[in-house]
């Protein structure tokens, strides 16, 4: 008996590779194929256009209903016009085949057959809605996003559209627009998919703040979607009467007196008050990264993270260096074949310090501020004329016809101090009230400045000058009507003199009648001019000494511009006090204060 059942069993074991070679056969030799089942995927509804979550599975069975292996089904649509795949598949071990079905576009019932030989096909349906017109639209995802000023956002905006019963609606145009503050959204305009789904994305505009684009799905209620823009300042620099400051990424953002382009926002900028202005920060276009930024009186310049160097606004004298005198609203590349590592922006010249150590600058030299003469040829006998002082020089010319080494240059008013790599401090330029400090009322020429020691750091105002010794003490010279040297007197100063007080500076900033550093501890002071609120310590009156700035913080850097200052705290904070008639302190105001006020759009 055991061996007539395995003579049974023999044709049945081996029919599968004959149907695998044959690749002809529906229905395997030796075996009957007496039905096929349906097994799952019976009664499924779906979208028109979408495709089915779960496949139609069958069982192809022998006479004694055991599992057939290798038999090949055919699928095919019946109804409904939608798609099948595979159009073909073999049974496994188990007697199963499996296909899916994308729903055709129609609406209603949708069929597809499977079949094996003769046994009878097996007809799965699946229903598609009746898709009413559009009756509401929601957004879904992208909503209530925040990132830096002029950056695109992570997620795209997405609005659904559905019916009255809440399927989706296909095929509704949705009209994208920009509804308060600037940038993009790309496409502008979309269709709605078999998910009645619609999407953009958004570019959220340079200046930062509240921000909001519009979707319009046909004729249905418009959608909103807002974002924020966010800075996290790295620092920032006070000029004349703007401001600008770097993210932690190098972006560089501008805010305040814009009549001659500093801002460097691409054209006027649009703020309430006073024409030419904004009150909080803007994005420098162009789209460079910079790694420090130097606020002039009327114009701003920047190296980039690649040592580049940008300059931008107000260019009567050639002080942004790209050869001409026409002034920019966006940053120019400065003439060429240089590349620094620092520029110092002052009150109509700029200057730059390469990576080797080499100074040059252009702009107006009316007070020999450049420190550049040019050299003639000799005449017919070979006798040499006087070198000539140009009165001003469009693009970069080296100062100093001695080869020294400089490690840092300040630009003043009408004034340029440096530093060589052994700390002596140079200066040239209008020496009027003492500012080169050395007793000369003016050089063409850096001058060495008379003192003893030697310093780290060097900051130019209008007119005078201030230094840090290694040892952290401050000492000024120059004017000292509003006591912006510091040293308890409203006396001028031809020479350095010490800042009072006994304090530890880790750095020092000079404007144009006042003076700020910051001390090792992180504690910001002030002194000089306060007219306007620009020592911050809640008063307007002048200080001969240097005041704490008032808030409590610790900061990591101070700035003095002509009359606000600005600082970043430990916490990547931005603040500014003082004048604020163009909104160069940023908080959205045109109110001067006393203390430190918070820069808009930050955390």
């Amino acid at each position: 008996m055991t061996r007539g059942l395995i003579r049974r069993l023999a044709p049945a074991a081996l029919f599968v590779p004959a149907v695998l070679m044959a690749g002809c056969e529906s229905e395997p030799t030796g075996l009957r194929i007496v039905a096929l089942v349906a097994v799952s995927g019976l009664g499924q509804t779906g979208f028109p256009g979408a495709l089915l979550s779960q496949p139609f599975v069958v069982r192809a069975e022998d006479q004694g209903g055991r599992p057939v292996e290798g038999a090949i089904v055919v699928w095919t649509v019946e109804s409904g016009g939608g798609t099948v795949a595979p159009s073909q598949s073999v049974t496994g071990a188990d007697g199963l085949a499996s296909a899916t079905l994308r729903l055709g576009s129609s609406p209603g019932q949708q069929s597809v057959s499977a079949t094996i030989g003769n046994a009878r096909p097996v007809l799965f349906t699946a229903t598609t809605p009746i898709v009413g017109s559009p009756a509401s639209a929601v957004a879904v995802a992208g909503n209530n996003q925040a990132a830096p000023p002029g950056s695109r956002l992570a997620d795209s905006l997405v609005v659904r559209v559905t019916d009255q019963s809440g399927n989706p609606v296909s095929g509704v145009t949705v009209v994208w627009s920009v509804a308060v503050g600037s940038g993009s959204v790309s496409p502008a305009t979309s269709v709605t998919d078999a998910a009645g789904r619609a999407a953009t994305s958004w570019t959220i505009g340079a200046t930062g703040g509240p921000m909001s684009v519009q979707a319009l799905p046909g004729s249905l209620a418009p959608i909103s979607f807002t974002a924020a823009s966010t800075i996290i300042f790295a620092s920032v620099q006070a000029g004349a009467m703007h401001s600008c400051g770097l993210d932690e990424g190098g972006v560089a953002f501008c805010w305040g007196y814009n009549g001659d382009g500093q801002l460097g926002v691409g054209a006027v900028a649009g703020g309430s008050g006073p024409v030419f202005s904004t009150t909080r920060p803007a994005a420098v276009g162009g789209g460079q990264t910079f790694s420090r930024i130097s606020s002039g009186g009327f114009h701003t310049c920047g190296p980039t993270l690649s040592i580049n160097p940008y300059c931008w606004g107000k260019n009567v004298d050639g002080r942004l260096g790209d050869g001409s005198n026409s002034p920019t609203s966006s940053p120019v590349h400065v003439s060429g074949p240089n590349v620094f590592s620092a520029l110092t922006a002052g009150g109509t010249h700029t200057c730059g310090l390469t990576p080797g150590g080499r100074v040059f600058c252009w702009g107006s030299n009316l007070e020999g501020q450049l420190g550049v003469v040019i050299l003639q040829d000799p005449d017919s006998t070979g006798v040499r004329p006087p070198p000539v002082v140009p009165e001003f020089l469009l693009a970069p010319l080296r100062s100093d016809t001695v080869s020294r080494t400089w490690r840092a240059v300040a630009a003043g008013g009408l004034h340029t101090c440096a530093l060589t790599t052994s700390g002596q401090a140079y200066c040239w330029g209008a020496g009027g009230n003492g500012q080169l400090g050395n007793g000369n009322s003016g050089s063409v020429l850096p001058e060495p400045v008379t003192s003893l020691d030697t310093y780290v750091a060097i900051a130019a105002g209008d007119k005078h000058t201030c230094a840090l010794t290694a040892s952290g003490s401050a000492w000024c010279w120059g004017g000292n009507s509003d006591g912006q040297l510091g040293d308890n007197t409203v006396t001028d100063r031809d020479f350095p003199t010490q800042v009072a007080g006994g304090i530890t500076f880790a750095s020092i900033s000079a404007g144009i009648a006042h003076t700020c550093g910051l001390s090792t501890s992180g504690v910001a002071y002030c002194w000089g001019r306060n007219a306007s609120g620009q020592l911050g310590n809640g008063a307007t009156a002048a200080q001969s000494m240097p005041v704490a700035v008032g808030g409590g913080f610790t900061w990591t850097g101070v700035s003095a511009g002509e009359r606000h200052s600005c600082g970043v705290t430990t916490g990547r904070v931005a603040y500014c006090w003082g004048g604020n008639q163009f909104g160069q302190v940023g908080d959205g105001t045109q109110v001067n204060r006393t203390l430190p006020a918070k820069v808009a759009f930050q955390p």
